[in-house]
């Protein structure tokens, strides 16, 4: 029973190895693609098709352009294509067998901030605004945990007296852009930075 189990993950996995290849070949073929569509076309299970672009989106290779609801019309867009071979993905570390570098995937919380930090493009903006440019698939409330978390840097300041925009009515905040450029890149290049890695 064991042997015959051991054959039968196995055969599951290369299988599901086989769909994550095809799945790669549709991304390099279309460049900018439906999550549906990929889900129709490679036959892979929704939650191993969502974790997958997970990985890729959260490490470079994709983009998220649109985040509506129902998550079937999300659609992604092929940021960098580095070969024929699918990166594999396992354990919050990602291996790109085109280039032989293994990339860490940080943890949803790095993450977002990071894709918050990549919305603070002005000196004055609204929490609202800041809310409707990030995409992410955060939960409203971590984007909110994220945002007092700068607040508490001096990234984000609070203005007074109280200003607002004149064509939304929205309450203003201050965004120190320096202090924004400076902690991006110090946190892209502590959990981003790609290890050599020989197969």
């Amino acid at each position: 029973m064991g042997k015959q189990g051991s054959k039968y993950r196995a055969k599951r996995s290369k299988a599901r190895n086989g769909k994550i290849q095809a799945l790669w070949e549709y991304i390099r073929r279309n460049k900018m693609f439906r999550l549906g569509d990929a889900l129709m076309i490679t036959g892979l299970t929704a939650q191993t098709l969502n974790n997958y672009l997970w990985y890729l989106n959260n490490t470079g290779y994709i983009r998220l352009i649109t985040k509506p609801k129902p998550i079937n019309d999300r659609h992604y867009v092929l940021v960098k294509n580095t070969g024929l071979h699918a990166p594999t993905a396992n354990k919050n570390l990602l291996y790109d067998y085109n280039t032989k570098e293994e990339l860490r995937v940080p943890p949803s919380r790095e993450i977002l901030e990071i894709e918050l930090l990549q919305t603070l493009t002005k000196s004055q903006m609204s929490r609202q605004c800041i809310h409707r440019n990030i995409k992410t698939t955060s939960s409203s409330n971590s984007v909110r945990v994220a945002i007092f978390s700068l607040v508490e840097q001096n990234i984000i300041k609070r203005i007074h007296p109280p200003l607002r925009d004149k064509v939304n009515e929205e309450m203003l905040y201050e965004i120190d852009i320096e202090k924004v450029s400076e902690l991006l890149e110090e946190k892209k290049s502590i959990i981003y930075k790609p290890r050599s890695k020989d197969v």
